[in-house]
């Protein structure tokens, strides 16, 4: 039995594996269309395409892994992609005075980090700003173009965005255009539909601040096309220093200890075991092979054996119980006798010593296999014959006869 269901088990194992590797062979690679925005990573909306040629490109890449205060920055040009950076309000005044010193900052985002949005939009100057401050035109398709009569494309770029082989509406960010009053500093560097700025320039000291809107432009995906690759890099251009800063840090919002929310890096084990591919159908392959064991050792565990009580010697309490009633009813022989009657009972079940009456009984064996003295056995037996020639005892008489039963009882072995 146990060799059948071992073989069973077997079969069943063999066949995951089979059946696994074969799905790991045919299955396309699966992507995932979400704005993800992750370095490491080569989904369409991820950033490893741009992240990969600006490490070819500049002849030092540095990641930001900390803040503008913890992390003090050199010479040289700075660069954040996603969806927002999450700079504090503390930071402002030493991020500001490094790029007055003569750096280039860019900010490819939806929106200006709430922290620098007063000070570069200069609400003082422009009050009318709303505050928010990008501008989204619902699109199926984007075409863009740069200012710059030497970047600026012979032909139009069209950027899409896409979700598996469709292609979907979407918000593709510009600048309000009241944010561009007389007194403002911004120098368009690029527009979107034609009539939209989605590519500014803002001066900062010696140095520039850089925002573009639409960070979708920079993913993977987008990057598969000639046209769109020189237009991102025709953008990133404006950063001419060989020294670059990535900045990964402000990716995600802080708590009151400076610890991301949202850390990629922070994941549990299995979130990130879930998230690649191959781990994943091994973690299934696994738990399965664990529920199909736990499933077949439930049938090969013994099975509960329920407890039996141990058989009870009921005809001690019959004769109590009748000697009771006897007892009540003033018939002391007849207890006596039914009692004498037990006694020869007792003696043959646990001494193997049989006789029909009291008259056939042997002190001296008696009291050999149960321990109790002859003179005790032998007053007993005198004291029954001697009961038994009257028609009527006394109370007294009968309860004397019991105790010396009992006491047998209670002292033999």
């Amino acid at each position: 039995m146990k060799n059948n269901r071992l073989s069973i088990f077997l079969v069943v194992f063999l066949a995951l594996i089979f059946f696994a590797g074969f799905y790991f062979l045919s299955e396309k690679k699966t992507f995932y269309w979400f704005e993800t925005y992750r370095v490491n990573y080569n989904q369409p909306y991820d950033l490893s395409v741009i992240f990969q040629a600006l490490e070819k490109q500049k002849n030092s890449l540095e990641v930001l892994n900390k803040s503008f205060i913890d992390k003090p920055l050199e010479s040289g040009d700075y660069l954040f992609i996603g969806e927002k950076a999450f700079i504090e309000e503390e930071e402002v005044q030493d991020f500001v005075a490094w790029v007055e010193k003569g750096n280039s900052a860019m900010f490819v985002s939806k929106v200006i980090p709430r922290a620098l949005e007063d000070f570069l939009l200069k609400a003082d100057i422009c009050p009318d700003l709303e505050s928010n401050n990008s501008y989204y035109l619902s699109d199926s398709v984007a075409i863009v173009s740069h200012l710059h009569p030497e970047l600026k494309p012979e032909k139009e770029v069209r950027f899409e965005f896409k979700v598996k082989d469709k292609i979907k509406s979407y918000d593709f960010g510009s600048f309000d255009n009241s944010q561009f009053c007389e007194s403002s500093d911004f120098i368009p560097l690029g527009t979107i539909q034609k009539n939209y700025v989605n590519f500014i320039q803002i001066p900062v000291g010696e140095g520039w601040i850089y925002v573009h809107v639409s960070p979708i432009f920079f993913t993977n995906y987008q990057l598969l096309s000639k046209d769109r690759a020189e237009y991102v890099f025709g953008v990133l251009s404006y950063l001419k220093s060989n020294k670059l800063y990535w900045d990964e840090y402000h990716r995600f919002e802080k708590d009151n200890y400076g610890k991301s929310y949202s850390n990629i890096e922070t994941q549990t084990p299995l979130s990130f075991i879930l998230s690649n591919r191959s781990l994943k159908w091994a973690f299934y392959l696994i738990m399965s092979v664990l529920l199909l064991y736990f499933i077949a050792s439930l049938r090969r565990k013994q099975r509960i054996i329920p407890v039996l009580e141990p058989l009870r010697n009921s005809s001690l309490e019959f004769v109590q119980a009748t000697g009771r009633l006897y007892f009540l009813q003033r018939n002391h022989i007849k207890l006596i006798r039914m009692q004498m009657r037990y006694f020869l009972e007792f003696i043959r079940e646990r001494y193997r010593i049989r006789a029909k009456s009291h008259e056939e009984l042997l002190p001296e064996l008696i009291s050999q296999r149960s321990g109790v003295s002859h003179d005790e056995i032998s007053k007993m037996l005198i004291e029954y014959r001697r009961l038994t020639n009257y028609v009527e005892i006394s109370d007294a008489e009968a309860i004397a006869f019991y105790q010396m039963l009992n006491h047998f009882y209670k002292n033999c072995y």
